[in-house]
């Protein structure tokens, strides 16, 4: 089992956002940026730029993490006044 876990918030320059997570951060930024997936969401609107991210010492508490932060967003969303980046630990 993974020592850490991660959730992660990535934008493009037209601010569209993803939220996902991953227990090595390092690498998975580098497959955002390297587009190793090129049909995904991520590879199609250039969304690779790390915005912020929170460390968790499980996966599952990581998970929840990620499916709260998403409430009310929706992939390709856009950073405005009216939506914060969610924040806070669990």
């Amino acid at each position: 089992m993974p020592e850490y876990a991660y959730v992660y918030i990535l934008s493009n320059t037209f601010h569209k956002l993803y939220i996902g997570v991953t227990t090595n951060l390092e690498r998975r930024i580098w497959e955002h940026k390297q587009k190793t997936h090129p049909t995904s969401h991520t590879a199609k609107y250039s969304i690779a730029h790390l915005v912020y991210f929170e460390r968790f010492t499980s996966l599952p508490a990581a998970i929840k993490r990620e499916k709260s932060s998403r409430v009310g967003y929706e992939y390709g969303s856009s950073i405005s006044s009216s939506k914060p980046i969610p924040s806070g630990r669990t």
